[in-house]
Order: structure tokens, then C-alpha cells, then sequence
């Protein structure tokens, strides 16, 4: 490793830190996630208690995210049952933002080997002086959750595995953000067009997309549906609601 990719990679996680440090505490827009992990910690199974039943917002959000994020840290709150909350929310907002710096540190060297080096760098130099990247990998929105995705279908793209990388899309599309349709679409229609993607037959990207969708609203329904007290695909709702009825106007209302 050079050592201005060492020292760009560091920066990068100095830069997350900084923000976590003088701005911990939560935007509107990441509170469904954020109460959610609070719920999953501090509530655990007293689901009577959690908070999306008083204030379920405009439509609803998967738990699976939150689920995810708070696994790591149940043991340390009933270890330390004197913790600040505070000291948990710069833990989980230390994690999710590492999370994403170390998928995009493995982003960033595909773009080496592909590129070339100063390419890398450049791409590093350039995120970490974005405000939006730096300061929202730490926050558990569901476009956070979906930039995890789409940096792991990159990846996978660059090493030209398209069949693992449209796995990879079909996940977080289904899970966090069924928006990436339009981003993937454009992207995947090249590969099919060229045969580098097969269509059809038992190693095509119909039958693997199929078996991943399924899978994945095997994780997503049961798991949703048992903690919102109905049945729901929370992103299927949230693509009825903004894109078939077009009330997206009603956010914050």
C-alpha cells in the first residue's frame, strides 16, 4: 500500500469522526432508524413500547437496517447498563460510518486497479472533501443503507461479475430504496444488450434476481410485518405511495 493511499484512507475516517464529534444528535429524516435502534437496545422485547406505533411517520420503513446496526451493541448495553445513551449513539453512528468508508475503500481500489493509482487517490481526495458523503455515512437513513449497496454493485462491476453485482442491486432495491431501479436499469442495459449478462436459463440474471427477491422479502415481510402489526413490504409501500400515487408531497407535512 502507497502511502497516499494510506494516508487518504485515514483522512477519510478522520473526516467521519469529526462530524460524528460536533454533530452527533439526529436530523428528522434519520429518526425513524435511529429510534428504531434506541427501541431494539433499550426495549428489546417489550414491543409494546416502540416508538413507530405512536409515530409511524408517512409510510412505513424497514426495521431490517436498525436490526442490523443494533446487533453489535446489545451485548454492550446489558454489560454496561450505567452507559450514556450518548456514548451508544457515537457508537452506532462510529459503525455505520465505517461501514460505508470500508466499502468504499474497497470501491476505491478497484477504481486503483482499473484506472490506475492517481485515479484512486484523486477519487479519495475528492470524497473526503464533499460535506454530503462525510457527514451522512454516519446517519442511519435509508439512503445511507442503499449507498452500502450500491458501492458493494460497483465493486462487483468493476471486477466485471455481473451476475453478483445485480444480486447485489436486487437486494437494496427491495430492502432501502427502490428508487436504484432507474440508477441499476441504466447501468445493467449495457451488459445485457453486449451478452456480457445472460437474460435467460439457470445462470441468467432473471432466475438469480428471482431466487434474490424472494430471499430477500423472505427477510424483509416477516420481520417488518411481525413489528409494524400488519402484513408489509415497507418498500414497496414507500414506491406505491411516491411513485403510483404521487404523495410524496406529504413528507413533513
Amino acid at each position: 500500500m502507497s502511502w497516499s493511499k494510506w494516508l487518504l484512507d485515514w483522512l477519510l475516517v478522520g473526516i467521519c469522526v469529526l462530524h460524528i464529534i460536533m454533530a452527533p444528535y439526529t436530523k428528522v429524516e434519520e429518526s425513524f432508524n435511529m429510534q428504531a435502534i434506541h427501541d431494539i437496545l433499550y426495549h428489546r422485547l417489550n414491543f409494546n413500547k416502540y416508538d413507530h406505533h405512536e409515530f409511524p411517520g408517512v409510510v412505513p420503513r424497514t426495521f431490517v437496517g436498525a436490526v442490523a446496526v443494533s446487533i453489535p451493541f446489545v451485548p454492550v448495553v446489558s454489560y454496561f447498563n450505567n452507559i450514556s445513551k450518548l456514548w451508544i449513539l457515537y457508537g452506532v453512528r462510529l459503525l455505520l460510518g465505517l461501514t460505508i468508508l470500508f466499502a468504499f475503500r474497497k470501491f476505491a481500489e478497484r477504481i486503483d486497479k482499473k484506472f490506475g493509482r492517481l485515479s484512486g487517490n484523486f477519487l479519495r481526495l475528492t470524497v473526503a472533501t464533499q460535506f454530503h458523503f462525510m457527514f451522512y455515512c454516519s446517519r442511519p437513513l435509508p439512503n445511507t443503507f442503499a449507498l452500502l449497496g450500491v458501492l458493494w454493485t460497483y465493486q462487483k462491476i468493476l471486477d466485471g461479475n455481473w451476475l453478483c453485482a445485480a444480486r447485489f442491486a436486487t437486494v437494496f432495491i427491495l430492502l432501502f430504496r427502490c428508487e436504484l431501479i432507474l440508477l441499476f436499469g441504466c447501468i445493467f442495459i449495457v451488459p445485457l444488450l453486449t451478452h456480457q449478462l445472460p437474460l435467460f436459463g439457470w445462470n441468467g440474471v432473471i432466475v438469480h434476481c428471482l431466487f434474490t427477491a424472494l430471499l430477500t422479502l423472505g427477510l424483509s415481510v416477516p420481520i417488518d410485518s411481525f413489528l409494524w402489526r400488519r402484513w408489509v413490504w415497507p418498500e414497496g409501500e414507500v414506491w406505491w405511495f411516491n411513485v403510483i400515487l404521487n404523495r410524496s408531497h406529504e413528507y413533513g407535512v
